[in-house]
């Protein structure tokens, strides 16, 4: 489930409501795990099944980014020869392939991702989710 909030700069609550939802309302201690562009909300403490339920909830959620960047990214078939970023766009890029994390790149390699189409968003700092 998906729910936007607005970041107002004062923090973000979390509503009664999505805690129920998550399973977690009944929880007196929260772990909130800082990533890089995501936050994680854990129970502090679980069961062994509790664990493995969090994992799989967190997988299919990873399964469903990368289904979401496939989609815009498209796939090798349609990739073709995909058109080279011109050179003086991509030296001021902040960011290319060599950015994304091997593991990671060979996931969407195998995934059956257009790497060209994901170095030119890339290298545009394209909006591609939300």
């Amino acid at each position: 489930m998906r729910f936007v909030k607005e970041n107002t700069g004062a923090g973000i609550a979390v509503p009664a409501a999505v805690l129920r939802l998550s399973g977690m309302g009944e929880e007196p201690r929260l772990e909130l795990h800082v990533l890089d562009k995501a936050v994680l909300l854990l129970e502090e403490r679980m069961t062994a099944m509790e664990l493995v339920t969090a994992i799989h909830s967190l997988y299919r959620q990873t399964l469903e980014l990368l289904a979401h960047l496939a989609e815009v990214c498209g796939s090798w078939e349609d990739c073709g020869e995909y058109p080279e970023v011109p050179e003086e766009v991509r030296e001021a890029a902040e960011y290319d392939l060599r950015d994304v994390p091997p593991c990671l790149l060979e996931l969407l390699a195998s995934g059956d991702v257009c790497l060209g189409a994901l170095e030119e968003h890339l290298v545009r700092e394209d909006i591609v989710y939300g």
